[in-house]
């Protein structure tokens, strides 16, 4: 057991192979490794942080999608699912900037998904889809 001091503050840090556990429990309750048990890792000559300490939202991967099972949900509403839908496509686009083939791909990729999207909204029932009238003669003026 290694204990590290700091202010008025004093935490017990249980060090076993590259394993920290300490008092003050932050990284249990919210993912934060705090300065004593840094300090307790550098002691024990550890200089890579082991990576069961990274967190999937501190890496280059949080944005990817890997965490998505939380977002999709029942209770998203099609508004949400079509802002998370966007994103991803903006992130896909900013990706293939790195090169003028890859554009021209993903390019194509998307006419050919709206026009699949134009077919399929097409042999929906009209009864499916509501219509909307711009005649003004279907309101009544007060």
């Amino acid at each position: 057991m290694v204990t590290h001091m700091y202010s008025d503050y004093g935490a017990t840090v249980l060090f076993a192979t590259t394993t920290i556990m300490c008092s003050c429990r932050k990284y249990e309750s919210i993912g934060i490794l705090r300065k004593h048990a840094f300090k307790v890792f550098d002691r024990n000559d550890v200089f890579i942080l082991p990576p069961r300490y990274i967190m999937n939202r501190w890496t280059k991967y949080a944005k990817r999608g890997f965490c998505i099972e939380k977002i999709e949900s029942e209770n998203e509403t099609l508004k949400t699912h079509a802002a998370r839908l966007s994103r991803k496509a903006t992130s896909l686009a900013l990706k293939c900037s790195m090169s003028k083939p890859l554009l021209d791909d993903l390019e194509k990729a998307l006419d050919k998904l709206n026009l699949e999207a134009d077919d399929s909204l097409n042999k929906m029932q009209e009864n499916e889809v509501p219509l909307v009238s711009n005649d003004p003669g279907n309101y009544k003026m007060k």
